[in-house]
This record gives C-alpha cells, structure tokens and sequence, in this order.
C-alpha cells in the first residue's frame, strides 16, 4: 500500500510541473516587433516601429527579431566555399599519406643499415678469429724466419680488416 503512496504523489508532482509549464508557455509573450531607426534632414534620430518618412530626404534601417528573408545567402557562393574546403582537405590527405609513405620507406632503409651493419660486424669478428687462429698455427713454427714472415702477414690482414670493419 505503501508503493501506491508514492505513486500518486510522484504522479501528483509530474502533472503539476506539467500544467505550470503549459501555462507558463501559454502567456509568454514571443515579441516580433520590428524597429526602425528614421534619421531627419537635421540629423536628429528617431526611432519607430512602422518606417515613417519625415521628409523625402530620410534613411531608414528596419532590425528584427525573426530571420531577414532579403539577406538569404547565394547557395552558389556557399558551394564554393565548400568546394574550396573539401579540395584542401584532400590535399591535406594526400599530403599526410605521401609523408607516412615516406617515413615507411626511411623506416625500411634504416633497418636495411641496421641489417647490414650487424652482418658486417659478425663478419668482422668472424675475420678476426679466423686470423688471429691461422697467425697462433703458423707461429708455432720453430723456425724463426717463418714465424717473422706469418708475423708481417697477420699484421697486413690485420690492417685490411681494420679498414674494412670501420
């Protein structure tokens, strides 16, 4: 019973908000009145709601709440403007994949470098070993004349290989 209660003061509530509102809507006033602005021969300003000439030489300037229909905008003239924007924004596009295109392409040459650096360097140390492994074999000899000359041949593949793995 209680559910009920609640029910119908909630329901009470919703249709007072509801008339109050519909009322509120029903006396306010929406003014549309227009007003002109009449400036005399002397200068002096007047101000009206209908244009009223106070002699033939009179201005007049009409303001309104409501849209002006006589300042419509020329559609042609918006349609270019839109044209103009879409062409930039498709030049923008263009522009943006062209620059992501290249930062792939710099990005593949870049790890290309990484790639080939790395292989030299394995081919470096491979080099090395291989040397320093044939100069401890040669210089094992007990004759001294050959030990000097694998001493001079590893010191000229040596300095080879260092210019070639810088």
């Amino acid at each position: 019973m209680e559910w009920i209660k609640t029910f119908i003061k909630a329901l009470i509530k919703t249709l007072r908000l509801t008339l109050f509102t519909s009322l509120w809507l029903l006396f306010v006033n929406n003014s549309t009145a227009e007003i002109y602005k009449n400036i005399d021969a002397d200068g002096r300003v007047y101000f009206s709601d209908r244009p009223t000439p106070l002699n033939k030489n009179y201005t007049s300037h009409g303001y309104s709440s409501q849209a002006n229909t006589s300042n419509q905008v020329d559609n042609r003239n918006l349609e270019k403007i839109a044209e103009g924007l879409k062409n930039d924004s498709l030049k923008r596009q263009t522009q943006r994949k062209k620059e992501a295109k290249q930062a792939l392409k710099k990005q593949k040459q870049q790890q290309k470098k990484r790639v080939a650096a790395k292989k030299k360097k394995k081919a470096c140390a491979l080099a090395r070993k291989k040397e320093d492994k044939a100069f401890r074999k040669r210089s094992q000899t007990k004759n001294l004349k050959q030990a000097e000359s694998a001493l001079a041949r590893y010191e000229k593949q040596r300095d080879l290989r260092a210019t070639k793995c810088r």
